[in-house]
């Protein structure tokens, strides 16, 4: 039996006793040592209102602290998710930007280079926002206080308000200029035919159309949508490596005060 529960029988044993008293005392005619005994009782049930509704925070308080924890391990394994994503866009973005400073350090091109030149125009962008159902969850909990889980909750509210809403943001930004880049090398004013697998034949010979995709890579504006494709990627990635730090250091700080 816990120590409120303890208390709590404690005051009804008491109070049974007193009304044992009382009654002794009523059928003596002693009414004045009844009447002491009658306060004594009222104090007692005063007592054993305070005790319950002590034990009834003290309920609440336990349970509170064990829905903040089920929140926290909630957020770890978001970030988690999160972390397992970003590394395999941080690997997808190398390969791309690779495949850009080939196509960069050129001035001419081949007709031969076709797959070359087909990966050196592609696009591509990670359109992934960060995982916040648990933090969802913990805005429309109406939890007020986190006892000693204040700091660890304040890191969270920061993680998602401000450094992965900033993320969002390049993200939104990349994807915005992603588009762009599609609508110039796949779009309906290209240079070049664009082949759709095999279903659809070519209205000019592969060289030709190859030719027309080389005239409009070696562009002014074909060669700044590269290189500024180039370093969008390059800031993207670095992007990437910050929120992947931030994301560790919460998941270490969620699992210390787990263990604690």
């Amino acid at each position: 039996m816990g120590q409120p529960a303890a208390l709590a029988f404690k005051a009804k044993s008491m109070i049974k006793f007193f009304r044992r008293i009382r009654q002794k005392f009523l059928t003596e005619n002693k009414f004045s040592k009844y009447l002491l005994y009658a306060i004594g009782e009222i104090v007692l049930v005063v007592i054993g209102i305070l005790i319950a509704l002590q034990i009834n925070n003290w309920n609440n308080d336990r349970l509170n602290k064990i829905l903040i924890l089920s929140y926290a391990k909630g957020v770890a394994q978001d970030l988690n998710q999160d972390i397992a994503f970003i590394d395999e866009s941080i690997e997808s973005y190398k390969g791309f930007i690779t495949v850009k400073e080939w196509g960069l350090k050129k001035t001419k091109y081949k007709v031969s280079q076709k797959d070359s030149l087909f990966s050196y125009i592609a696009t591509d962008y990670r359109e992934y926002k960060l995982t916040d159902q648990t933090f969802e969850k913990i805005k429309n909990s109406g939890l007020n206080e986190f006892y000693q889980y204040k700091d660890l909750f304040d890191s969270i509210n920061n993680y998602y308000t401000i450094h992965a809403s900033r993320y969002n943001n390049w993200i939104n930004w990349d994807a915005s200029w992603t588009a762009k880049e599609f609508e110039y090398w796949l779009g309906p004013n290209t240079l070049y035919e664009y082949k759709a697998g095999n279903d659809f034949p070519l209205t000019k010979s592969e060289d030709k159309n190859l030719d027309d995709l080389i005239s409009a890579i070696t562009t002014p504006q074909g060669r700044n949508l590269m290189v500024f494709g180039y370093y969008r990627k390059m800031i993207l990635i670095s992007e990437f490596k910050k929120m992947r730090r931030k994301a560790s250091e919460l998941v270490n700080n969620i699992n210390a005060d787990i263990k604690e």
